[in-house]
């Protein structure tokens, strides 16, 4: 799951939930030039990096990441609930435009309960066929 909106978007701040954690990246659109402080909850996370003027990134937010002189800052978010904000801190076209990206954290997948019995049945059949070899061919030795 991928949240993907603008930070020139109405109406901010962006809630949403996470369950388990995640990171969020927010860069710089169109013009390279703009800086930004983020904050959750009101809470400042930090300021993007600061730009270099030049670039053009358009509206593709891949194109506007892999671009160094664009700003991006990448801020880890822990679980619950977040409000996402930003202020343009530095506007060199008199107006600001940013891209903001929520990447939840992957939970590992444990290992169903039932795996290490499953594991067992298998040794203890594989130790009940060796046996059963293993007297078969003891019978057939001691017949001789």
């Amino acid at each position: 799951m991928v949240l993907s909106f603008s930070i020139a978007a109405p109406f901010p701040p962006w809630t949403f939930t996470l369950p388990i954690g995640g990171t969020l990246t927010v860069i710089d659109g169109f013009q390279s030039g703009d800086q930004f402080n983020v904050t959750d909850s009101g809470v400042s996370l930090d300021d993007t990096s600061v730009p270099i003027l030049g670039a053009n990134c358009g509206f593709n937010f891949a194109a506007c990441l892999s671009n160094p002189d664009m700003s991006i800052g990448v801020f880890a978010l822990g679980s619950g609930t977040h409000a996402i904000d930003g202020t343009a801190i530095a506007m060199p076209f008199g107006g600001g435009t940013a891209f903001f990206e929520v990447t939840p954290n992957v939970s590992p997948v444990p290992a169903p309960a039932a795996l290490p019995l499953f594991a067992t049945g298998l040794v203890a059949l594989g130790l009940l066929g060796w046996f059963r070899k293993r007297k078969a061919c003891g019978n057939l030795l001691g017949a001789a």
